[in-house]
């Protein structure tokens, strides 16, 4: 009953409703999207190398994987926190 008066209530307020009452308001965009310049601009950057230049490329990725300096990277410890069961456990939980 209580829900039916509540309902009644709000659709009364619909009902008698009066747009003229609302304030007129300015949207601003604050993210506009770029424009298809920019956009063709930034796929140009990201675009793959041509395949006459992957000898090139192959070669640059060597020399730098070759001087690579190791003492750089630190040591890390892991720790292994889900164990799986052995053969033998699993028998057991059947």
């Amino acid at each position: 009953v209580a829900a039916e008066k509540n309902q009644k209530s709000l659709f009364e307020g619909i009902e008698s409703f009066n747009p003229s009452k609302l304030k007129h308001t300015e949207t601003q965009e604050k993210n506009p999207l770029p424009d298809k310049e920019v956009k063709n601009n930034n796929n140009n950057k990201m675009a793959a190398p041509a395949l006459k230049d992957l000898p090139k490329v192959a070669e640059n990725l060597k020399s730098q994987l070759e001087s690579f300096n190791t003492d750089k990277l630190k040591n890390a410890n892991t720790q292994e926190k889900i164990i799986l069961p052995t053969a033998e456990g699993s028998l057991y939980i059947k």
